[in-house]
């Protein structure tokens, strides 16, 4: 008979205990059918689990956030939530600005930009994804509106995530003002949501200890974005130079009359204005400093977290943190890969068409990135029971920190494959202005010995005149990205198994051949990253760039199906389990999946179920 999940556990234990895993399990799928939440005194009350459910109950003012889960329950994906979705978006847009940036300066002055204005920006979403992998903060007014305002702030945010010759100057340009400026108020929100959760949460006493935790942590990273913000606006609003224009030349839309009618009666007026790029004032580069120390205040954080246990004995990290929605955790992930990703296939389309070897580069490109996305998702792992961060917090630690230095890398490469296209439309532009110059009456000798005239040659698109240098710094972007996206990888992957776990794959005498197998693959590997680390000092030439971009994905990803092939994986079990995994214990198997489907006549969502009675053991 059917019966209620309730009923079925006062009948089951009366009659014999069941086995503790089994009984979390029910009592987790009793919550989520009637509504259940534990609080600070672990009395049932109303308020529920399950997304579904509450994002469709009676809408509110204010609801109180809730815990997703207890330390010892097995977790439920929550159903998706089309507002991260459109979170998302704006990191489309953050992606591709950041690689406008580091395109306009390929330097080492470029790359610290670069990371000054990714790494806060992608605090932001960390902070936002761990807090929805932890709480439901409802369907209410309050909690709604407080998101839109996060989306407002990170919007402005990236819109101005400009050049480094307007974000190097505050006393001239308000850029790096303005950003400072969103990028603190994004984290004094992010203190809100802890300060919330502290307040109002229904859940354990953890919760309230890790809203602390977090508002220490979040502050930490506040003073530095507060030191970058009074910087900017020091060097903003105390100066009183007039600075003149803001850009180029080709950035005034303003050009009156009496400009054409000078450039047209006078030579000189014209050189003057096809070389004139505009005075962007005195730079400050300590702003930029500041946001990108404070950024890595967050990891600081989460590395204090992951070992206190070692010198704090007394310290149990299940009282003081929630345990986060690994399931949750990885789809989110692999949405800001997409992301990531999503901005190479743009700067792979969003170029100028030229005729000959551009051709060649584009699809070498197009197919290293379709490679490159079917490596990553072969290489991650799609259940919470295989992830780094069920796995122990150490490896959950070095999964965060190499993610971050990972979607860094795939943005940079993304955008060298744009760089690279780009080399064909400069050597096109190039020789179409050189062709004006001449049908305007310059002669050859004119071109070759006038400065102005050859600013104007250099303004036509390429950020650095010199080709042989230009291209060498291209080079040096591709093949380093390109060796820290395996290299990654390769980490990300040790961090999900353990390095115990790879060690001791072919221990067992009867896999002897394959040891000799393993340490081709381990050489073959170390090699071609460090191969590919250091291709750019003697191979700059755009074509032969991409293809061997090309070639070296396609190895990377034969050898990666090749060890699935030639190792069997042992189960997770043979793996010993930290004793303070930051996500509780493994799912249900389908002996319970099989068991919940049948007393309460309801599917199971995902994995569990698609358990049929075939695989259920024997008794």
């Amino acid at each position: 008979k059917k019966m209620t999940t309730q009923e079925f556990l006062k009948e089951e234990q009366e009659e014999a205990p069941l086995p503790q895993e089994e009984l979390d399990a029910i009592k987790a799928v009793a919550r989520a059918e009637q509504d259940v939440v534990v609080d600070d005194d672990d009395h049932a009350g109303g308020g529920g689990h399950d997304d579904h459910d509450h994002h469709h109950s009676e809408f509110k003012f204010y609801s109180r956030p809730k815990q997703r889960q207890k330390w010892g329950e097995s977790q439920v994906l929550p159903h998706t939530n089309f507002n991260d979705l459109f979170f998302d978006l704006f990191y489309v847009a953050a992606a591709y600005n950041l690689g406008s940036l580091i395109r306009a300066s390929p330097t080492s002055l470029g790359v610290l930009y670069f990371v000054g204005c990714f790494y806060p920006i992608m605090m932001i979403w960390l902070q936002k994804t761990f807090y929805d992998a932890r709480y439901d903060a409802g369907n209410d007014l309050f909690h709604k509106l407080y998101e839109f305002f996060v989306v407002v702030v990170l919007g402005t945010a990236v819109l101005y995530i400009r050049p480094v010759a307007y974000l190097s100057t505050p006393a001239a340009n308000e850029d790096i003002f303005v950003f400072s400026t969103c990028i603190l108020i994004a984290n004094l929100l992010a203190i809100g949501r802890s300060v919330d959760v502290i307040r109002n949460v229904k859940g354990e006493q953890a919760a309230k200890r890790s809203g602390w935790t977090e508002i220490k942590m979040f502050s930490g990273m506040a003073v530095f974005y507060l030191a970058a913000t009074i910087l900017s606006a020091n060097d903003h609003f105390g100066s009183s130079s007039d600075y003149g224009n803001y850009g180029s030349a080709y950035d005034d839309t303003t050009t009156t009359n009496s400009t054409v009618d000078t450039m047209t009666n006078s030579t000189g007026g014209a050189r003057r204005f096809l070389a004139g790029g505009g005075d962007y004032g005195d730079t400050n580069h300590l702003p930029m400093i500041m946001l990108f120390v404070g950024a890595l205040m967050y990891n600081v954080g989460v590395l204090f977290l992951t070992f206190r246990s070692e010198f704090d004995k007394d310290f149990d990290p299940k009282e003081a943190a929630v345990p986060i929605n690994i399931g949750f955790f990885i789809h989110r992930f692999g949405e800001w890969i997409m992301l990531m990703l999503g901005e190479s296939v743009l700067s792979l389309l969003v170029v100028p068409t030229q005729q000959g070897d551009y051709y060649k580069a584009f699809f070498c490109g197009m197919l290293s990135i379709t490679f490159l996305q079917v490596l990553h998702f072969r290489s991650q792992p799609h259940e919470a029971d295989e992830h780094a961060l069920r796995r122990s917090r150490k490896g959950g630690f070095i999964f965060i920190i190499f993610g971050q230095l990972y979607s860094a890398a795939l943005i940079v490469l993304g955008t060298s494959y744009k760089m690279i296209l780009f080399e064909f439309v400069f050597a096109q532009d190039a020789g179409e202005a050189r062709r004006l110059l001449l049908d305007a009456g310059y002669s050859a000798e004119e071109i070759a010995q006038d400065a102005d005239l050859l600013r104007y040659l250099a303004a036509s698109g390429p950020p650095i005149d010199d080709v042989e240098v230009r291209q060498q710094h291209v080079a040096h972007y591709f093949c380093i990205s390109m060796a820290i996206v395996w290299l990654c990888l390769d980490v990300l992957l040790l961090a999900h198994k353990g390095l115990d776990f790879n060690l001791k794959r072919c221990h067992d005498a009867k896999c002897k051949r394959n040891q000799y197998i393993g340490k081709a693959m381990f050489f073959t590997r170390t090699g071609l990253i460090l191969f590919f680390g250091t291709m750019g000092f003697y191979i700059t030439e755009p074509t032969l760039l991409s293809f061997l971009g090309l070639m070296g994905i396609i190895v990377q990803l034969g050898l990666r199906l090749g060890g699935s092939v030639a190792f069997d994986d042992e189960t997770l079990e043979d793996v010993p389990q930290c004793a303070y995994n930051i996500n509780g214990p493994k799912s249900l198997t389908c002996a319970v999946s099989l068991r919940l489907q049948q007393i309460t006549g309801k599917k199971l969502p995902g994995k569990l179920g698609s358990c049929s009675a075939s695989d259920k053991p024997a008794p």
